[in-house]
């Protein structure tokens, strides 16, 4: 079968955009976090040792959490992603064949595709939004 070059070029793109952007922050994020809810562990142990049991199903809450919503998140970010190619191959095709374009005064119907890929691409980036 034929995977479209724009999917495999927005798909490196978005991953590298990822990484770049926000790995860094999620990683400080993670980190705050973590120390945050060691630290009031620990206070709260310190000082009623028998609330271990508590912060133990804490804990277990966020990891359920975590692993409930994080399939999700995966699947929305890969709807993004899959909805974004479409944008770049047709961006790619628009310039190879410009002059073509132009000669056959095709540029409203270009310009049409082009603002449907993008609805669709904002309809996916909100869907992920608003879940």
């Amino acid at each position: 079968f034929r995977v479209p070059t724009g999917r495999i070029v927005n798909r490196f793109a978005g991953d590298l955009h990822h990484l770049d952007m926000y790995i860094g922050d999620e990683i400080q994020d993670a980190l705050i976090t973590s120390l945050y809810m060691a630290a009031s562990c620990a206070t709260i142990i310190a000082l009623s040792p028998w609330l271990l049991v508590v912060c133990a199903a804490y804990a277990a809450a966020i990891v359920a959490l975590f692993r409930a919503f994080r399939p999700a998140a995966i699947a929305l970010a890969r709807v993004r992603s899959i909805a974004g190619s479409p944008i770049v191959a047709h961006f790619t095709a628009t310039l190879d064949g410009l002059a073509s374009i132009r000669a056959m005064h095709l540029g409203a119907f270009v310009d049409a595709e082009a603002r449907r890929l993008l609805a669709a691409r904002q309809n996916a980036a909100m869907m992920a939004v608003h879940v």
